[in-house]
């Protein structure tokens, strides 16, 4: 295992999300043959074809680094960092509200600070993501809370 000190990086990758790529693929493949053969030739399942593709291209970029000064988060639409020398707590997103249950699930941790909050959803990324953050997380003396 790697020290506290090196930077560690750990990306969405087809192997650690594999249900939703597989999914993603097979739903983008029948729209594609739905809109191929087609008679007249239909391009809106084409198109939805392309955005899913597009969509699981995206998901590929989503990153969590371990860096030697800040936690920083890449998600799907905006990147957070939070330095480790911050008060931070740690918790589930789902028991933040009613809505946020229904948009989290147990999975997802959400990380709330001063002057940054992000939300990792730990099913996308690979084994030991989640471990090597909490780990680093009680070294800073973040409140962690009922996990």
């Amino acid at each position: 295992m790697a020290s506290t000190d090196s930077p560690l990086e750990y990306r969405v990758t087809v192997g650690s999300a594999l249900g939703i790529f597989s999914i993603g693929f097979l739903t983008a493949g029948l729209l594609l043959a739905v809109g191929l053969l087609s008679r007249p030739t239909s391009y809106f399942p084409m198109i939805l074809a392309a955005g899913i593709l597009a969509f699981l291209q995206r998901l590929r970029y989503m990153s969590v680094r371990l860096g030697h000064d800040a936690l920083h988060v890449r998600s799907f639409l905006h990147e957070v960092s939070i330095p480790w020398s911050e008060s931070v707590a740690v918790s589930r997103a789902a028991e933040r509200s009613f809505t946020a249950s229904r948009l989290y699930g147990p999975a997802t941790l959400e990380f709330v600070s001063p002057t940054a909050t992000a939300r990792i959803n730990f099913r996308l990324y690979p084994f030991g993501c989640t471990e090597a953050i909490m780990a680093r997380a009680v070294a800073a003396g973040w409140k962690v809370v009922d996990l």
